[in-house]
């Protein structure tokens, strides 16, 4: 009879026989069963002995080929810049990609229509651009570009591009935010929740870090969670998913950063009672957010009524000004 090993997050940080973390390829598959191979697209199954399973994985010839297919540079899917002060990544910087030199190396057909995908994906993501504005996208390159095999190649949709940002590239980009918060002494986890679109209460969870490769602070998001009840402990909850699946080491924990409701208080102290059961020391306590302090104690003063005329005055105001453009423009000549 089999036995019934469970997916752990541990694993992914070990190293595997070839060198490589496992978080590099491996994620969590389609049940606590199996892990997912991110290179050669199959479930593992882990039942039997777990983390051993991954390892014989790693050491088969199909997945060494497959990791280095994706890796070798002489078929890379990423155009890097060569910039004077030696720094490399993606063209996106205006600056950068007009005063460095280009460096692409030797695509197959197939690759650089991947490769042209990737680029505008990221463009989108960097930029904003509404998703749902894909559709129709690929007719309309084909027909701007009528010579480029790109551009005919190229098969874009919302739902694929849905797809690629949150299974293929944010798990790449996390996978690297994780990496580097394992290489700092200590990182800040940012919270916030608020009503998205959906009228669905959501956390969105950020982390504030010394990125040792950039020489510089870095924040990120990270993930979001959807939340019903939003006392203390559902926070607390949702809060340790995330940083569960993002593999955050919680141990290195420094502060939490967040608004000023009282709620956030208790989930302060709930963190800081376990990290000083897990390390023995607590987090560093800077207070929250001044601005709701003064926004509401704001907003008491102008109920008292020696406030009363002032709050009919600026109601005024705003009459007065907001659908009559030549008054706006009167107090300019008189300055």
């Amino acid at each position: 009879m089999p036995r019934q090993t469970k997916y752990q997050e541990d694993w992914l940080s070990l190293t595997d026989p070839t060198g490589n973390e496992v978080s590099f390829w491996c994620d969590k598959g389609k049940d606590d069963f199996h892990c997912f191979c991110r290179f050669c697209k199959k479930d593992i199954a882990i039942c039997n002995s777990g983390k051993l399973q991954i390892f014989q994985h790693a050491k088969s010839a199909k997945h060494k080929k497959s990791v280095k297919d994706a890796t070798d540079l002489s078929q890379s899917k990423l155009k890097m810049i060569s910039a004077a002060n030696g720094d490399r990544g993606l063209c996106f910087d205006k600056t950068t990609a007009s005063s460095s030199s280009m460096t692409q190396w030797n695509f197959n057909e197939e690759e650089k229509i991947i490769f042209a995908e990737i680029l505008y994906i990221l463009h989108a993501a960097v930029n904003n651009i509404y998703i749902s504005s894909f559709d129709g996208i690929s007719q309309l390159f084909s027909r701007m570009f009528p010579k480029g095999e790109e551009a005919k190649g190229m098969k874009l949709s919302s739902r694929k591009i849905a797809y690629e940002i949150f299974h293929s590239l944010g798990s790449y980009f996390l996978a690297k935010i994780s990496k580097s918060i394992q290489s700092c002494s200590f990182f800040t986890l940012l919270f916030d929740e608020t009503l998205n679109e959906s009228n669905k209460k959501q956390l969105d969870i950020h982390v504030r870090f010394w990125n040792c490769e950039l020489n510089a602070i870095q924040q990120s998001y990270v993930g979001s969670e959807m939340l019903f009840h939003a006392i203390a402990s559902d926070i607390d909850s949702a809060i340790m998913t995330c940083t569960k699946k993002a593999n955050l080491p919680i141990k290195k924990l420094l502060m939490l950063g967040s608004d000023g409701p009282n709620v956030n208080k208790a989930v302060f102290k709930i963190f800081d009672h376990r990290l000083k059961s897990e390390v023995g020391e607590g987090l560093v306590n800077v207070g929250t957010c001044n601005l709701h302090i003064v926004h509401n104690a704001f907003g008491e003063v102008l109920q008292l009524n020696a406030f009363a005329s002032i709050i009919d005055f600026l109601e005024d105001i705003d009459v007065w000004f907001r659908k009559y453009p030549s008054r706006k423009e009167d107090p300019f000549a008189l300055r």
